[in-house]
């Protein structure tokens, strides 16, 4: 079946996967030399170097079912509390008992890492952008998004069959989307970053910041305040990528022009600090591989490089027609796969692995590497206070030390005195880089 195998390629592939290990299933596919595990046809007794995962018939049904029909059941594992997708409710449960594992942890994979409730959510579920809102994922309604299930599961899984494998460190990438150079480029804009301010927080503060702002901007005291890439760039030798738009057909793009000087000397700036340099594509792109192709042919021209990796403006995507595009597109790495407003493991994983191609039944060819905290979701989270920002992402640093791979967005943008108190921002920022520094 070619969805289990697709989960199999997947374990097979993990980062936590022990080494010179084999993944099989059903009677006579050992993994390693000496174990075997029994999927579905359950036999009544166990050798000692055997198995059984049961088989539930959800997920690898022909219903479909919605993910509020779906429940999210707690399994213990030493100190570990693991979670299953199944169709009913249950309470005290153990991950496995003499050799048989508690429920289909193959379904549940398939479940979060082939985006299942996303690719069959039905139109009326779906939000003007034609997505799936966030408060109606399964990980978000089961308050689950905040720990990587998917990780967590696979680590347990190796660590049950008597493997002794590393809890390892969280690993952490870097990345910048590029929407806009600056704040105010004229008149206009600048008017309107006045009056956003006032409507948005309601007093005369914060309108006098973006005055004062502009201003100073005007006088060349300080830079404008979207002009943030000397420090936001870090030199720290770790996975770091920044994504660049080069089109658009929509109000929300061409806010800059790919072959200017200026937006020539930030990409200099990015490759000389380490940076791999990628596609940010117009609003619609997700959508028209036509418009993909030619924004990327556009960067690679001013970049003297070819783009091989992407992330979609807004985090557009659709599950039936984008993977196409993007592979189409001869785009080997995505990372489109976050959310807007809020931070959290959307996949159930933080480390890159293959989405699955339902129309063909089959692992995409680009690797999926998932978003995990980005600037406008954590902010959004708390209501655009900084210090609470500061406390949840703490928090949730200290929650996920280990097992997984956590991708940051920052914009260069999103230190904006219109939207949120910028120096409180950049000195979380900055401390977070300290804190890559340190590992």
């Amino acid at each position: 079946m070619p969805k289990i195998r697709y989960i199999l390629n997947f374990l097979e592939n993990h980062p936590l996967k022990p080494k010179k290990v084999h993944v099989g299933l059903n009677s006579g596919d050992e993994i390693g030399e000496h174990l075997t595990i029994f999927y579905g046809n359950l036999p009544n007794k166990l050798n000692s170097n055997q198995y059984s995962i049961p088989a539930q018939h959800l997920v690898f049904s022909e219903t479909v079912y919605p993910s509020l029909m779906l429940s999210a059941n707690s399994y213990q594992y030493q100190n570990f509390t693991l979670w299953s997708v199944e169709r009913r409710a249950s309470e005290h449960n153990q991950f496995i008992d003499n050799q048989r594992f508690g429920f289909d942890l193959i379904e549940m994979l398939f479940f979060h890492l082939s985006r299942y409730e996303e690719y069959h959510a039905p139109d009326f579920e779906r939000n003007w952008n034609d997505e799936l809102p966030t408060q109606k994922h399964f990980l978000v309604q089961n308050r689950l998004h905040y720990q990587p299930v998917v990780d967590q599961l696979v680590y347990c899984f190796w660590k049950s069959l008597g493997f002794d494998i590393e809890k390892k460190s969280t690993t952490f990438r870097l990345s910048h989307d590029i929407d806009v150079l600056q704040k105010f480029p004229n008149i206009q804009r600048s008017i309107r970053s006045l009056a956003s301010a006032v409507k948005a927080h309601k007093n005369v503060a914060m309108a006098k910041n973006v005055a004062k702002a502009w201003y100073q901007t005007k006088q060349k005291i300080i830079p404008d305040p979207f002009d943030t890439f000397e420090w936001l760039l870090t030199e720290k030798p770790m996975e770091k990528v920044i994504y660049f738009m080069a089109g658009g057909e929509t109000r929300f793009d061409n806010h800059y022009q790919i072959d200017g000087s200026a937006v020539g000397a930030i990409i200099q700036k990015a490759q000389k600090r380490g940076y791999e340099i990628g596609l940010h594509p117009s609003y619609n792109a997700y959508l028209k591989l036509d418009l993909l192709l030619q924004e990327k042919a556009k960067l690679a021209r001013v970049a003297k490089q070819e783009i091989t990796c992407n992330r979609m403006h807004y985090l557009r995507y659709s599950f039936h027609k984008t993977a196409k595009i993007i592979e189409m597109g001869g785009i080997q790495e995505d990372s489109t796969m976050g959310y807007q407003d809020a931070i959290g493991f959307r996949c159930g994983t933080g480390f890159g692995y293959h989405l699955y191609d339902f129309e063909n039944e089959k692992a995409t060819k680009f690797l999926e590497v998932p978003m995990v905290v980005m600037d406008c979701g954590l902010l959004s989270e708390v209501g655009y206070d900084v210090g609470k920002a500061s406390e949840l992402l703490t928090q949730f640093l200290q929650d996920n030390q280990f097992l997984t791979k956590i991708t940051f967005n920052f914009h260069n943008s999103i230190f904006d005195p219109a939207r949120v108190e910028e120096k409180a921002l950049k000195s979380l920022y900055l401390k977070l880089l300290d804190l890559f520094s340190s590992i």
